[in-house]
């Protein structure tokens, strides 16, 4: 990961190389991390020099909202955790409850939301907010027992253009469900007046 950047990346940190691993292309960075050995910003840590020359912009963008709550990006699981924890059961909804729990205990809200439309091959897929951006964990199976049961072959971390499809499939579902139901409605209507 930091190889790639170091290869996109000239200015940035007071030492040639990338501004550090976090982010991409800034060319404010005053983290002075090594490129060799980026390490974590040390205002990622809360850390702050008594007189850094200018506000490190990676303290500015590690909080955002989400789903109405304000977030602190590195409170959330990373990718890999969120993986790991869904390898050590059975790959289902049941595990995907520990970090539900979770985040329910640090943001009073869990955060994941179920997308029930066919995304690629699958029939639907979990989205959870991470570290990195956000998740799409797809489904094809379900049980009684474990609900969902995850394609751990099949997670993506998704794109703006992802997201944006995604909501254009689910503004043409509901569209065309409620223009579905309102039929529905207008002709149970008439049969229940006679």
């Amino acid at each position: 990961m930091a190889n790639d950047r170091k290869e996109n990346n000239t200015t940035g940190s007071k030492r040639k190389g990338f501004p550090c691993i976090y982010f991409e292309g800034l060319d404010a960075c005053t983290c002075n991390n090594d490129p060799d050995d980026p390490g974590e910003c040390v205002y990622e840590k809360g850390i702050e020099p008594e007189k850094p020359a200018a506000k490190c912009k990676h303290y500015q963008v590690r909080q955002m909202c989400f789903d109405g709550i304000t977030i602190d990006r590195m409170q959330l699981y990373t990718q890999q955790e969120v993986l790991s924890i869904l390898k050590q059961g059975n790959g289902s909804d049941r595990d995907l409850a520990l970090i539900r729990q979770e985040y329910d205990k640090r943001f009073g809200n869990e955060l994941i939301w179920r997308y029930p439309l066919m995304v690629g091959d699958d029939l639907g897929a979990v989205l959870i907010p991470v570290r990195e951006g956000f998740l799409s964990i797809g489904y094809n199976e379900m049980s009684p027992e474990e609900y969902e049961i995850f394609n751990l072959d099949a997670v993506i971390l998704l794109s703006a253009d992802e997201i944006q499809q995604m909501k254009d499939d689910w503004n043409s579902y509901a569209r065309g469900l409620r223009t579905a139901l309102e039929s529905m409605w207008q002709i149970q209507i008439m049969r229940e007046k006679k």
